[in-house]
C-alpha cells in the first residue's frame, strides 16, 4: 500500500471511529494493532498529525504550561521521529528486575 493510500485509509478509519465516540486513546490502540505503530507514533496518527504538526502542539503546550516560555528547547519533527522510534528494554523476568534494582541501589550507596 502506498503511503498516500495508507494515510487516506487512516483518515477514513479515524473519522469513523470518532463518529462512534471513540477516544484518541482508543484510536491509538487500534492504529498500533493494525499498522504496527509504536505508542507515541500511534497517538500522533490517532490525531491525524504530521510530526511537524505534533511538534508544534508540543511546543505550544510547553509555552502555555511555563515549561519552555522562551522557546529555548523546541521540539522538532526530526527529534520527535527519534523519540517515536526509541526502544526501551524492559526486564523480562523477576530475576532481571531484582538484579537491576540491586545494581542501581549499589551504585547509589
Amino acid at each position: 500500500m502506498s503511503r498516500a493510500s495508507q494515510r487516506a485509509e487512516q483518515d477514513e478509519l479515524r473519522a469513523r471511529m470518532r463518529a462512534v465516540g471513540m477516544s484518541h486513546d482508543e484510536i491509538a490502540i487500534e492504529f498500533a494493532r493494525r499498522y504496527g505503530y509504536r505508542p507515541r507514533a500511534a497517538h500522533r496518527h490517532a490525531r491525524g498529525w504530521t510530526q511537524t504538526q505534533a511538534a508544534g502542539h508540543i511546543n505550544a503546550h510547553a509555552a502555555r504550561a511555563g515549561l519552555d516560555p522562551a522557546g529555548a528547547a523546541p521540539m522538532t519533527g526530526p527529534k520527535l521521529s527519534e523519540l517515536e522510534n526509541v526502544r526501551h528494554e524492559a526486564p523480562t523476568s523477576r530475576v532481571e528486575v531484582k538484579d537491576r534494582h540491586r545494581h542501581s541501589v549499589a551504585a547509589e550507596g
